[in-house]
């Protein structure tokens, strides 16, 4: 939806986000590759995986969700994905 009273008369988009967590394994491998590719320092994560353990014996699992900040231009969490859960759409926004 459009809103241009912000930007004088100019449109812009509103976003939200859609992810699918059931293709998330819990690597990490997103949260080591923000950390390395950003400098983040010790003690800080931008990126993390949450989970929860669903079910009850014998139909447990453990859910994933992934956590993430989404403002790096070249983000290597895309590429350090095993599952392709994390991937960077054709408009620019990694999802």
């Amino acid at each position: 939806m459009p809103d241009s009273a912000a930007n004088g008369g100019s449109p812009t988009g509103r976003w939200a986000k859609v992810i699918d967590h059931t293709r998330c394994i819990g690597c990490h491998a997103c949260t080591t590759a923000c950390k390395s590719e950003n400098e983040v320092p010790l003690g800080v994560t931008r990126t993390y995986v949450k989970y929860a353990d669903v079910g009850t014996f014998p139909a447990a699992r453990r859910a994933f969700q992934v956590t993430r900040c989404n403002q790096c231009d070249d983000a290597p969490c895309t590429t350090a994905c095993p599952t392709r859960a994390m991937f960077r759409r054709p408009d620019g926004i990694v999802d």
